[in-house]
């Protein structure tokens, strides 16, 4: 076997048990010390068969955080920090996880949290660390109060 094949056989192996980015498996044959021809051709064939795809690798992850009941503030850091642009990040965000969704996932942790909470401000901090905007939560509370 070539590089090219053993390179396709190693990220076939790696995509197989999960998502990746395509920027992860460059990373991962450049460690394995695969030449950019090579890695370039892996790419490219990896997209032809439709194994990898950065649009709905971010777009599951964003579900899978909403699920979560992530907000969109912490949704957003973490593509970031897997070096995704935030204009891409912005588009799939905004179209996936809607007002209606945030609110929902707000009125959640309102329901499990807030009274766990000895003051409000704890559970704003709270709120802040899971991603969502103070203002929606505030109003939530006020809605719900």
């Amino acid at each position: 076997m070539d590089d090219y094949d053993l390179a396709l056989k190693y990220t076939l192996r790696l995509i197989s048990s999960k998502d990746y980015l395509e920027q992860t498996i460059r990373e991962k044959l450049k460690q394995r010390k695969y030449s950019a021809g090579v890695i370039d051709q892996v790419i490219e064939r990896l997209q032809e068969l439709k194994y990898l795809d950065n649009t709905e690798y971010i777009k599951t992850f964003i579900e899978e955080k909403i699920r979560k009941k992530d907000g969109p503030s912490k949704i957003k850091f973490k593509l970031k920090s897997l070096g995704i642009e935030e204009d891409s990040i912005m588009e799939h965000l905004d179209e996936i996880y809607t007002e209606e969704l945030i609110n929902e996932n707000i009125a959640y942790w309102i329901e499990h949290k807030y009274e766990e909470h000895d003051d409000k401000q704890k559970f704003l901090n709270f709120c802040r660390t899971k991603g969502f905007r103070i203002d929606m939560v505030l109003n939530a509370i006020k809605d719900k109060e």
